[in-house]
């Protein structure tokens, strides 16, 4: 087993991260996970909710349509999002389970939820999330509380940078 750095982990994170994984351990997906599942359970059970995140999460969803999209499977967060009593804030989860494409899987919810592309508006930590957002015309808010550098998502020129989760309402609201 190759020991994962945090250098290592954001360059994978620059691109779309289950593609490249499984390209470099010439896996599936799904052995990927199975592999994983484990681990992630574990890191999954650790992790804590953002400050005032579920606060945001109530007030935002009376006005808008949140669909979460991410690579992580359905298996791994759907568990947080019941343990944290989230689930009435979401109108859809599109995860690994639906494809790696996060782009893919944003235009099944702009056609799902009856949206173009200029009424959406895409978050995330990551710069390969950014990018691909970036890449379908989908406006975005780039958060500098997770994985990615202020300075690496600076450098991409998302639509707005925040610092914190609460700025999300003076954008959103």
């Amino acid at each position: 087993d190759k020991e994962i750095d945090l250098t290592y982990l954001r360059t994978i994170f620059a691109k779309n991260p289950l593609e490249t994984i499984t390209k470099e351990t010439n896996t599936t997906i799904e052995q990927y996970k199975q592999a994983h599942d484990k681990e992630f359970e574990e890191d999954y059970r650790s992790s804590t909710l953002f400050d005032s995140i579920d606060e945001i999460l109530a007030e935002l969803s009376q006005n808008n349509t949140i669909a979460l999209v991410t690579s992580s499977f359905s298996e791994m967060f759907i568990p947080l999002i019941d343990k944290y009593e989230l689930n009435e804030y979401f109108a859809a989860y599109l995860g690994a389970n639906v494809g790696s494409d996060k782009r893919k899987k944003m235009e099944l919810a702009l056609q799902e939820f009856d949206f173009e592309k200029n009424q959406a508006i895409f978050i995330s930590d990551t710069v390969g999330d950014i990018m691909e957002a970036q890449d379908i015309g989908v406006k975005t808010i780039a958060v500098t509380w997770g994985f990615s550098t202020k300075e690496d998502l600076q450098a991409i020129n998302p639509d707005y940078l925040i610092e914190t989760p609460k700025e999300l309402l003076e954008i959103l609201r």
